[in-house]
């Protein structure tokens, strides 16, 4: 009876004392979640993150401590400050019009020769008529030596059995099963390695959705790494003005955790939700995005190579006429310079590239020139012409940033925040749109490397981190687009993978990077329908290696992406080249969907066809991949049509069988639905039953669409 009643108290928000004494729990919560907080000994603690409707309890314990914070010091070792190191006040519960919040302070940390210098306090709230909690962090620096450096909040360690599966924003989306065991992730958001802001940890019959809600894009580490048989999670944020004595630190957006029913795509539908709130997503949708010219949006296979005018213009009209679908071209090696040297120097560029641009323009091939947006070469003339060290990142000792690629040669990161250097790259594009006609320019980096936090106190931003770095780069894309709109209302711009703050200046992203063992299709499930993505790498072993190159292209196929960027000579390996185009063919005629449209993640697929096991590299790792030997997806057209598309990536003939979740089916309207091919199958209309599963048997390395639809 008295742990029933102790249990009733906690869940109905109210403190009360440990009946063994020496602590005392306060509660907030919601019909789905519910969160409390222990404290004794001067000291408050995770107690219980509860997801009520399973009873499941996403809290580890022995809790983590709830923050860290780092602090800098000129000439002085940084020191690192963590919560269960200091005393704080118990675990506060108010009850106010925003909902129940829990307040937990550390009014007085010393520092070195300083008493007092610092107060942290943090705030949960479960906001009224919200299925969420929402942390938040306060930090007071009345220090006169330190700044702060970095500020890690919250820390959660999270009970995670072998049965369960995490998931993770790196490129397309990545699942670790039994993540306590597997998971190291840390992704530097905005970046490949954080293309989102949000993570999953699914235990089966329930799911905890841990993102955090920020519209400015700040400067982040999302962690979701193994720690001691449980899962931690922990954000570390870089504060704006960094390393700054005397300034503190206020978090302006709420990091949420949230319980979910279903599989982690729950949460890719909730993150989406959010996402559309953001300024990078108020713009219309694909369909209607009046900037992103129409042949990109229709544009089906893109084709990648480096050389010269005369080498590269015969091949690429080759590779167009064989696929015969619409056709873009990514050009490297189109200047005189090497790569990834002597940049910004791209022009002249190499003779008769302007005359290749129209002759590839004339068959019916769209042109992308490559440049970098984010690093230059020290030892050219235009550095010391400009000048240009004034306006690179530079870290708090004042030092620069310098990367080195395969060219061996030291190139060093700019600061995006700077005009000049966002009139730079405004005036290269514009005259490769301009001068030489190209139809897109490609800046290479800027939604892959991760920020750099800069402290340059001549430059025109708060030194560090904030949304410095999402901001810098917002300002140079948006005067990049006034440039060459003036030039050209069809050029486009694209870079490389795809960092969601830049969503609505970018017209494209390529994937090239996301080509590993676990992925899933987290990115497409947020942004399908809201930006356009294309491309992965392809290699040459993979045209040696059973399954490899048919399995990287099913899975383009399938999550939607624009296929391809791969070198012309794809089309001396006939069965490779057949089914690519078998994919292209499919994918233009699916193309308000899965271009225009959004993916679903509402359709079961199942066939009896053993998998396919095969290998796939990427720069020196090995990765296996088993796929289905039939993988699908389902799309919706901004009309409210559906469309499922399915590939069957074996070389032998397969029968599958499709159907609609059960819980989406009941969501759509009542009335007769009729189901016709749109590829691949019979254009006659037939009705059909929602409930009911579809069958169909595929060729091999062959591809179908159906389309579904209500008939009024």
């Amino acid at each position: 009876m008295q742990s029933f009643l102790l249990a009733a108290l906690l869940a109905s928000g109210v403190v009360v004392g440990d009946p063994s004494g020496g602590t005392e729990t306060a509660t907030i919560g919601n019909s789905t979640v519910s969160l409390s907080f222990a404290s004794g000994n001067n000291r408050a603690k995770l107690a219980s993150l509860l997801c009520r409707p399973t009873e499941t309890e996403f809290a580890a314990q022995p809790a983590a401590d709830l923050w860290l914070i780092e602090m800098r010091a000129p000439g002085r070792d940084p020191i690192t400050l963590k919560a269960g190191d200091f005393s704080s006040t118990a675990a506060h519960r108010t009850v106010g019009r925003r909902g129940s919040q829990i307040t937990i302070s550390w009014p007085a940390i010393d520092l070195p020769n300083e008493q007092g210098a610092l107060s942290v306090t943090v705030r949960v709230l479960a906001p009224s008529k919200s299925s969420d909690i929402e942390w938040r962090i306060q930090v007071e620096n009345r220090s006169k030596s330190y700044g702060l450096w970095t500020v890690q909040f919250p820390r959660i360690r999270l009970n995670a059995p072998a049965s369960s599966k995490a998931v993770v924003p790196w490129g397309w989306g990545r699942e670790f099963p039994n993540p306590a065991r597997t998971c190291s992730y840390r992704g530097d958001y905005p970046s490949h390695n954080a293309v989102l802001q949000m993570a999953a940890l699914h235990l089966g019959s329930c799911g905890l959705y841990l993102a955090c809600h920020d519209p400015l894009a700040q400067h982040k580490e999302i962690i979701l790494r193994a720690d001691d048989g449980a899962l931690l999670f922990a954000v570390t944020h870089y504060p704006k003005p960094l390393c700054q004595p005397g300034e503190g630190y206020s978090q302006s957006y709420p990091i949420v955790t949230s319980a979910y029913s279903g599989d982690w795509t729950s949460a890719a539908v909730k993150y989406r939700l959010w996402v559309e709130s953001t300024p990078w997503m108020r713009a219309a949708d694909a369909a209607r995005r009046r900037n992103t010219p129409n042949w990109l949006k229709q544009t089906a296979l893109w084709c990648c190579t480096f050389g010269s005018p005369e080498e590269v213009a015969p091949k690429v009209i080759s590779f167009a006429k064989y696929f015969g679908v619409p056709i873009a071209f990514h050009w490297y090696g189109w200047h005189e310079i090497p790569f990834d040297d002597h940049y910004p120097e791209y022009f002249p560029a190499k003779p008769g590239f302007k005359e290749a641009v129209k002759r590839l323009q004339d068959a019916g091939v769209r042109v992308m020139p490559y440049i970098n947006g984010r690093i230059v070469d020290a030892r050219t003339d235009t550095w010391r012409r400009e000048n240009l060290t004034r306006f690179t990142a530079k870290d708090e000792n004042g030092k620069e940033y310098i990367e080195v690629y395969g060219s061996k040669v030291p190139l060093t990161v700019m600061c995006p925040a700077t005009p000049h250097w966002q009139n730079k790259v405004a005036e290269i594009v514009a005259e490769l749109v301009g001068e030489y006609g190209v139809d897109a320019v490609y800046i290479d980096q800027v939604a892959s490397a991760p920020a750099k936090p800069c402290l340059d106190p001549t430059h025109p931003h708060p030194p560090g981190g904030g949304d410095v770095w999402a901001q810098g780069y917002r300002a140079m894309l948006s005067a990049v687009r006034q440039r060459i709109f003036a030039l050209n209302r069809q050029a486009a711009l694209t870079t490389e993978d795809a960092a969601e703050p830049w969503s609505d200046l970018f017209d494209a992203f390529l994937m090239c990077n996301s080509t590993t063992g676990g992925l899933v299709p987290l990115y497409p499930l947020v942004y399908s329908g809201r930006t356009l993505y294309f491309g992965r790498y392809f290699f040459a072993e993979d045209y040696q290696t059973p399954g490899a190159f048919a399995t990287k292209a099913a899975q383009m196929f399938v999550w939607g992406a624009q296929l391809g960027w791969l070198d012309p000579w794809v089309i001396d390996h006939p069965k490779e080249a057949a089914y690519l185009r078998e994919l292209a063919r499919a994918r233009t005629a699916a193309n308000r969907f899965m271009a225009l449209g959004q993916m679903l993640p509402y359709l079961q697929v199942t066939s009896e066809a053993p998998p396919v096991r095969t290998k796939w590299s990427l720069f020196g790792t090995n990765y296996k991949i088993e796929m289905p030997a039939v993988v699908g997806s389902l799309w919706r057209s901004r009309s409210g049509e559906l469309a499922v598309v399915l590939t069957n990536c074996s070389e032998q003939t397969a029968a599958a069988e499709w159907r609609l979740d059960p819980g989406f089916v009941k969501g759509l309207a009542k009335g007769r639905w009729m189901q016709s091919g749109l590829y691949g199958l019979s254009a006659d209309s037939v009705r059909f039953s929602l409930s009911e599963p579809q069958r169909v048997k595929l060729a091999p390395l062959s591809a179908v669409v159906f389309r579904l639809w209500q008939n009024r």
